[in-house]
Order: structure tokens, then sequence, then C-alpha cells
């Protein structure tokens, strides 16, 4: 399949949504809320095939998913002896999940926390969880933004094979630009004034806009992490740049995305 740079930015963007509204779906919809993440991951074809080439799950679902539900908290969902394995199980059960409406309330989610209330178990089922999926998926996109390089019309033919996450075969249909990286750590500290003052100008965004300056800022505040994804990081910048508001929105966006392209 061919993507364009710009495909892919998008992709990333959505992506990014997508993963930051199940990890904080509210416990009352969360089985709506696994339905559309698994929705999103099936009808986006550079993800849904990488899944598939991760191969099947380790164990049978539906019983992983009963003996997990009938343990009343003694027991969680085993995570995978490869990496992809993890990802071909956690999607799986996820999958199962959705399609069979685990409501939040659900003793699925009890092995994950000790707090007797319903949303912590399910945040943290999320994040112990869901979120491992959601990682492997970033550093495959991730890898892909690199190697297209940074010219908007470079498109890549990913030919996907016998996956191991870290040696998807990628062909670039042109010559991407070379990429240069400083490894100074960025100072939180200013960042974390511009993101203050950044939140302080997004009053008069619509609902999905502030949902989406809140993930970006999400990304960009893990520039300091060991491995920060970097290529995420930069989408997360071009998507920031791309949102329309008022004047001061728009400097404090500008002031954020100049601080930590520095660092990128």
């Amino acid at each position: 399949m061919e993507v364009s740079k710009i495909e892919l930015k998008i992709l990333i963007k959505e992506f990014l949504s997508a993963s930051n509204r199940v990890l904080r779906a509210g416990y009352e919809i969360y089985s709506t809320e696994l339905s559309k993440f698994i929705r999103f991951l099936d009808t986006h074809e550079l993800i849904s095939e990488y899944i598939k080439s991760c191969g099947e799950p380790e164990y049978d679902v539906v019983q992983e998913v009963d003996e997990v539900t009938h343990s009343y908290g003694r027991s969680i969902f085993s995570l995978g002896s490869t990496d992809e394995k993890e990802v071909a199980n956690i999607y799986a059960v996820v999958k199962y999940m959705a399609d069979n409406n685990v409501n939040g309330r659900s003793y699925v989610f009890y092995g994950y926390s000790t707090s007797k209330q319903f949303q912590e178990k399910v945040n943290a089922f999320g994040n112990e969880f869901i979120r491992v999926l959601i990682t492997h998926i970033e550093n495959y996109l991730t890898r892909i933004s690199i190697q297209m390089g940074l010219d908007d019309k470079t498109t890549v033919n990913v030919n996907i094979e016998n996956s191991t996450l870290t040696n998807t075969q990628v062909n670039v249909a042109s010559k991407g630009s070379a990429i240069t990286t400083n490894q100074a750590a960025c100072d939180m500290e200013q960042l974390q004034k511009l993101i203050s003052e950044l939140l302080n100008s997004i009053s008069d965004l619509n609902e999905e806009d502030r949902e989406t300056v809140n993930d970006c800022i999400e990304t960009i505040s893990t520039i300091n992490d060991e491995k920060p994804k970097k290529g995420i990081i930069k989408m997360a910048l071009s998507t920031l740049k791309g949102i329309a508001g008022t004047t001061e929105f728009i400097a404090a966006a500008t002031a954020i995305v100049q601080f930590v392209g520095q660092y990128l």
C-alpha cells in the first residue's frame, strides 16, 4: 500500500486522538469506547495489516477472558512472550470485549486495581494493558514517518511480511531527507510555562479542537522520555500549528512549536 506523508500525518493525529479517548473513557460508556477504538484500528489499513502481520494470539481468548473474569481480581491478562504476541494477544482480547459489550463494572477489570472505584479499575486496565498495544502501534508509525523523511511529496510502499516490530519492511519510493538529532534535554520548566500559556488561550476553541490540543500536549510532554518518539512529537507539533484560533492561541502555539523544535 502507498502512503503519502500528509496521509500519515493525518493517521497519526487520528490515532493519538483515538488512543487518548479510550484511555480516558468513563466506566459508564466503556464498552462503547472500546468498540470505537477497535473500529478505528480495523478501518485503517496501515494499522490493521500491521496487526494481522503479528499473527494469532497465544491463547484461547474466550477462555482467557472467562478465567480472568471469574478470578474476581486474582488474575490479569497475559501480555505475551514477544512484542508481536503482545500485539496479537491484546488486540484479540480487546476486540472480544468490545464485540461482547463488556461494561466498566465487569470483574474483568478487578485485578488491575485494588480501588473500589470502577473508574480506577478501568483506568488501570487501560494503562497496564491497552497502552502496550498503543505503544507498539506508535513505534510502528514512527518508524515509517522517519524513513519517509521530511518531503511532503514522498510516498512509501509498505510491504508487511512476518513483522518483527523492529524489522518491518518499508520501501521508500523516493529519496528522503537526512534526519539530524539534538540530544540536549528539553527545559521542562520552560515547556510547562509555555503549555500553561497555551491552555489559557483555548477557551474560544470548539470542543474537538480543545481535545486535539490536549492530545498534542500529552504527546509533546514526552520529549524527555528515555527514548522519545520524535516522529510522533513532530506530528503533534504540526497538528498544533494547524489549529485555527485567536491571535493569542496562535502565538502560544507557535512559541511551543519553536521551543520544542530545537530539541528534535
